[in-house]
């Protein structure tokens, strides 16, 4: 194309310029490959099946991202996420118990418990304010 003609012109005549003739071919090779190398933005595209990178050029044969060949189909993916679904979706009925009140009996021992004691530091709270409302009668 035409700007890969420019980019190599320059690069050549730079090159000539500070003596390195030979070399200047080897850049020039090396720069023309990495520009053809280059997607264009006109060019056909595929996407990955598997990591879903749209990217991927028609010339290219794997995807860029993660390697797979094009058109490959990632079965053990697709399995892998089905096994994890199933797992996230409560698992299997087999499993799953009723509610009952005898598997909660902590829970209930300990709420009694919390109001039992709220319900003595409530009686210890009106008995000391009652002794300070008639504590003026009883000192000694």
């Amino acid at each position: 194309s035409g700007a890969a003609w420019v980019v190599s012109a320059a690069l050549a005549v730079s090159c000539m310029r500070t003596g390195l003739g030979a070399m200047a071919s080897e850049g020039r090779e090396e720069l023309e490959t990495m520009l053809r190398q280059r997607p264009k933005a006109n060019q056909a595209k595929w996407m990955c099946k598997l990591c879903s990178q749209t990217r991927n050029t028609a010339d290219i044969d794997k995807c860029m991202t993660c390697g797979r060949p094009r058109g490959h189909v990632p079965e053990k993916y697709q399995q892998r996420l089905q096994e994890i679904r199933k797992w996230n979706d409560g698992g299997d009925p087999e499993y799953d118990e009723e509610f009952r009140w005898s598997d909660s009996w902590g829970l209930i021992v300990g709420l009694l418990m919390l109001a039992g004691i709220i319900a003595l530091l409530t009686w210890a709270y009106y008995e000391d304010q009652k002794d300070l409302m008639g504590g003026d009668k009883e000192e000694l």
